[in-house]
């Protein structure tokens, strides 16, 4: 027997669907950017499984943030306030500690450790988790502007973008302290940031203005992460074959343009 949906489900599921495609999108552009000067000189396995394990745990932290802190704030905003109650607040605090101790579960493990690999842990768990959250959040968002609106897919693109790479850069962050031994000081950082990025992005989701406060430390934690965390995943031989093939890399382009400009005056001549 055929079941017939009612349009409202229908509309629902394809907003699903939508906001899925999109944030999964925005994972595997985070994934291609966080590693593209580490390629063949990470531990691939472990990043796979904390990656599934983070769309896993952060379905459920993007539910349990929807329901306690999304569509709370959202009920204020329609009543005219824009401020979060302490009540939200420590909400969001609490979910800050969990979602940096389940990150340090993957990231800080003891084998991971072992391999040098808790940056690159941090990172791909980080980017599950956020895709998570942008999917939930961008389902929202077409459900408070009623379909695929300009502002609905303008806000999707943004969650889908931005939210894996926040979460990666924590959890990156977080997997560099962690692997020098920094536990605590790593589960406190991390608690902070994910305070702040939660608190902002849900603010951000309502009000796109919000995503210039965003925006700019992101990119300062790219910085850091490309340049100090995610080289502390290397294992020491690792490093040095880097190292070699990076320096080989710069002598073959020097002999490369060694030869065309000695072309270039020989065809003058």
């Amino acid at each position: 027997m055929i079941v017939i949906l009612p349009q409202q489900i229908m509309a629902e599921l394809l907003y699903v669907q939508v906001a899925t495609l999109f944030s999964l999108l925005g994972m595997a552009l985070g994934w291609r950017g966080g590693m593209r000067n580490l390629h063949g000189f990470y531990d691939s396995p472990s990043m796979a499984k904390s990656l599934v394990w983070g769309f896993g745990l952060g379905a459920m932290v993007a539910a349990a943030i929807d329901f306690f802190v999304f569509q709370p704030y959202l009920i204020l905003v329609v009543e005219g306030s824009s401020s979060f109650s302490w009540a939200t607040l420590v909400l969001l605090l609490v979910f800050g500690a969990g979602i940096s101790a389940l990150t340090l579960w993957r990231a800080g493990n003891r084998s991971v450790r072992a391999k040098f690999a808790g940056p690159v842990n941090g990172w791909a768990f980080g980017l599950g988790t956020g895709a998570m959250l942008a999917a939930r959040l961008g389902f929202r968002v077409f459900q408070i502007e009623g379909g695929f609106t300009v502002f609905a897919l303008i806000q999707l693109v943004l969650l889908a973008l931005f939210l894996p790479l926040i979460h990666a850069v924590i959890g990156c962050g977080l997997g560099a302290r962690a692997q020098r031994g920094d536990v605590a000081l790593a589960l406190f950082w991390s608690t902070i940031a994910h305070l702040f990025g939660i608190m902002m992005v849900t603010y951000a989701t309502l009000v796109i203005f919000g995503w210039i406060f965003i925006i700019p430390p992101l990119l300062l934690g790219m910085r850091r992460a490309d340049s100090k965390w995610l080289n502390e995943s290397l294992h020491p031989e690792a490093a040095r074959r880097l190292r070699r093939v990076r320096a080989q890399a710069i002598r073959s382009r020097a002999g490369t343009k060694s030869s065309s400009d000695a072309t270039i005056i020989h065809s003058e001549e």
